[in-house]
């Protein structure tokens, strides 16, 4: 963990880890033909992007070899992340960037923990999203995950991974209301509303979100009566892409995020489990308009029925 630290921290004074173009060309290629604005543009779009795909990254509570007391039993419910909190982000020009059209980031989860022979845990699950419409957007979920948990020490420890893939469709770059108030933009020249209206037609312009996330993570847990809290490090490997319609660009950054993450698992019954919980994961220096180190963050819980 702490090479990978130290990898991703030093990477962050190159290209590693940042949001590039791989196909097209926008209308604003002064900007990044200029070293100044092209860093400013590409730690924004970096860190919007980046922002939006940690609050859809899977991670398994209710089908956790470790977080789970009570083995033996299949598992079904739901589960929320948060997406960032606070005003949406502004890009260079000014505008709002639309990438809050709900403020949690819903999946279905189901899945099963068994005792294996040997005395270890084995968790398998899933996890899903169709890809229904909230507030002219939607997304599609599908995630796969597994554990392996030890009984030891009053508590556990254990090791799980995830694999998840997202396709989610809105409106980022630009809606019709923001078409009609450009003028207060600072470069209002970026949104044309002759080529908007061939583009995108009267239902709009929608883009595409397309993000792929496989975590890997060590997990500690303690037996406290019917709670078991439980802290959690690893790292993702992500593969994130924005294709724009208005312009016919996408945008693309591969990375490897350290996080760390913790909370608390109840199974205060026979059949119920709930669980709450925060997580966080290292946002490079070349993540952020500003050139600085900081954290993407997120609350999330579950909750399920045994049976």
């Amino acid at each position: 963990m702490l090479a990978l630290l130290f990898l991703t921290t030093a990477a962050s004074a190159g290209d590693f880890g940042r949001g590039a173009l791989v196909r097209g060309s926008p209308d604003f290629t002064g900007c990044l033909d200029s070293p100044a604005c092209a860093d400013a543009f590409y730690g924004f779009l970096s860190e919007s992007i980046l922002d939006q795909g940690f609050a859809m990254q899977h991670e398994a509570t209710m089908t956790s070899a470790t977080i789970r007391a009570a083995p033996g039993a299949g598992v079904a419910g739901g589960a929320l992340n948060t997406f960032p909190f606070g005003p949406p982000p502004e890009n260079l020009s000014g505008k709002a960037e639309n990438t809050q059209f709900s403020p949690v980031f819903p999946s279905l989860q189901a899945g099963r923990v068994v005792e294996r022979p040997d005395g270890r845990r084995l968790g398998l699950g899933g996890a899903v999203l169709p890809p229904v419409p909230v507030a002219g957007a939607s997304a599609l979920l599908v995630a796969g995950d597994v554990s392996l948990a030890w009984e030891r020490d009053r508590g556990a420890w254990g090791m799980e991974s995830d694999l998840s893939v997202v396709r989610a469709r809105a409106p980022v770059a630009a809606t019709d209301e923001q078409l009609e108030d450009r003028d207060s933009w600072s470069n209002p020249d970026n949104l044309d509303p002759e080529r908007y209206a061939e583009v995108c037609g009267a239902a709009g312009c929608k883009d595409t979100f397309f993000a792929s996330h496989l975590g890997v993570r060590a997990a500690r847990a303690w037996q406290v009566g019917w709670a078991r809290p439980h802290l959690q490090a690893g790292v993702n490997v992500i593969h994130e892409r924005l294709s724009v319609q208005y312009d016919g660009t996408t945008w693309a950054l591969t990375a490897v995020q350290p996080v760390v993450g913790g909370g608390v698992g109840l199974e205060p019954g026979e059949h119920v489990f709930l669980h709450a919980g925060a997580r966080a994961g290292l946002r490079q220096a070349n993540q952020n308009r500003d050139g600085e180190v900081g954290l993407f963050t997120r609350v999330q819980g579950s909750a399920g029925w045994r049976f």
